[in-house]
């Protein structure tokens, strides 16, 4: 018997597979995969020693243990191919952003469910991931979950309603900070600096100021006037993403990525 089935062998299957794998959580030779890309999949295969199942239902037969690491749109058609497979015996972990426990408990009636929203740094085992438990969970099905995702970083236990907020802060969040690294590597460049050494310097600064926050404990408005001298370079840049209503564009762009993931949820239930 397979101690784990994941369905989907992108980059978050992936990352938890060989995270469970490294941390000697589940030994590969207990682990399959279905991915309907099949080079992909025989890549994994090879890379990583775990099997491959050819179809859902002959993963059903063989794992107790099921991550369904698909995106929304692909949910429902395995839920369907898994409907009649799966009994009391099953538990389902699903990382489909704003589909509700609702409606898969729905499509699979006997099943127990849980919910977790990861990101993408689970793939250097760095992520963060936010789960909550269906109606029939348990927990030891919690205890399950916090082992597999404490594989590739930090968990918290959250309710449903909470999952939304976060999508919006760590789900969708890896992409807020590529997005200011990158304009400061261009900042840079337009300063005179070579493309590479702004981007050494760009990335550093945010993964050192990063680690220091985690590790000092300390509020990031301390931290910000750490740096800030009366009068100085960083008081005129902070002053000119004050003007620009820096502060307020991120919290409305979390608040529109929560906003669809909501939307998302609504569509299916």
């Amino acid at each position: 018997m397979f101690k784990l089935g994941v369905i989907g062998g992108g980059a978050m299957g992936a990352a938890l597979i060989g995270g469970v794998i490294r941390n000697g959580l589940i030994s590969a030779d207990k682990i399959g995969l279905v991915e309907v890309d099949q080079p992909r999949g025989q890549a994994l295969q090879s890379n990583l020693g775990i099997q491959l199942f050819s179809s859902v239902a002959s993963m059903a037969a063989e794992c107790q243990t099921i991550i369904l690491a698909i995106k929304p749109i692909q949910l429902f058609a395995i839920l369907t191919e898994l409907g009649t497979q799966l009994c009391e015996k099953h538990l389902v972990i699903s990382i489909a952003a704003g589909v509700p426990l609702a409606a898969m408990e729905n499509s699979l009636p006997q099943a127990r469910i849980v919910r977790v929203m990861p990101n993408t740094p689970a793939r250097i085992g760095k992520g963060v991931s936010a789960y909550c438990l269906g109606q029939r969970a348990s927990g030891t099905d919690a205890e399950k979950v916090e082992a597999i995702f404490g594989c590739v970083g930090k968990v918290l236990r959250v309710s449903e309603d909470k999952l939304d907020a976060v999508t919006a802060v760590s789900g969708s969040g890896p992409a807020y900070v590529y997005y200011f690294i990158d304009a400061l590597i261009n900042a840079g460049v337009y300063l005179g600096l070579p493309r590479k050494d702004a981007a050494v310097l760009a990335t550093e600064t945010v993964l050192g100021a990063a680690e220091l926050l985690k590790n000092s404990g300390e509020h990031p408005r301390q931290l910000m006037n750490e740096v800030t001298s009366p009068g100085g370079t960083t008081a005129a840049a902070l002053f000119e993403f004050e003007k620009a209503g820096f502060a307020g564009l991120v919290m409305q762009a979390a608040i529109a990525a929560a906003e669809r993931s909501r939307e998302i949820g609504k569509g299916i239930r």
